[in-house]
């Protein structure tokens, strides 16, 4: 299936980096864990990656892999997030979610 890219802006990467700068305890712990993972697999993740209009937790887009961090927040959040997470499986990416307690009790 062909599937339209959309394409960034700037507005996306402000906010991207936004977020970067302001990451939860969580977000910190788990990019520390993948980076531990990355010099192992060769494998290259982004935090805080844009994905117009999206902006994904931490991606891999070789393998088209989004990792998404699910604070309190995203308990009010549920039908956004379903609908987020189908449009990005439209456009071909696989998304694993983890909650931070999944995060702070097992990494």
């Amino acid at each position: 299936m062909l599937v339209k890219r959309r394409l960034n802006n700037k507005e996306d990467y402000l906010r991207a980096r936004n977020l970067r700068n302001d990451a939860s305890p969580f977000e910190r712990k788990l990019w520390d864990g993948i980076r531990a993972m990355m010099a192992i697999r060769k494998l290259k993740f982004r935090r805080q990656q844009a994905i117009h209009p999206y902006i994904a937790d931490f991606a891999c887009l070789r393998a088209r892999l989004l990792v998404e961090l699910d604070g309190f927040s995203h308990d009010a959040r549920q039908d956004y997030d379903a609908s987020r997470d189908a449009d990005l499986r439209r456009r071909d990416f696989h998304i694993l979610r983890f909650r931070n307690e999944d995060v702070d009790e097992s990494l």
